[in-house]
C-alpha cells in the first residue's frame, strides 16, 4: 500500500488541509477534528 495524500480536517465539516507529514496516534491524525461548532441548543453544525 502507498499513501499518496494525507488530509486533516481541524474543524468538523469545514475545509481540510493537505499535510506533508502527519503524527498518527491511536486516536487518529493529530489535530484532526479538534474543534466542533455548536448552536445555542448544543447541536453540532454540519455542512
Amino acid at each position: 500500500m502507498v499513501i499518496q495524500e494525507i488530509w486533516r480536517y481541524p474543524v468538523k465539516s469545514m475545509a481540510g488541509e493537505l499535510l506533508k507529514t502527519a503524527d498518527i496516534t491511536e486516536h487518529g491524525i493529530s489535530g484532526d477534528r479538534i474543534i466542533q461548532v455548536r448552536n445555542a441548543s448544543g447541536r453540532i453544525f454540519t455542512a
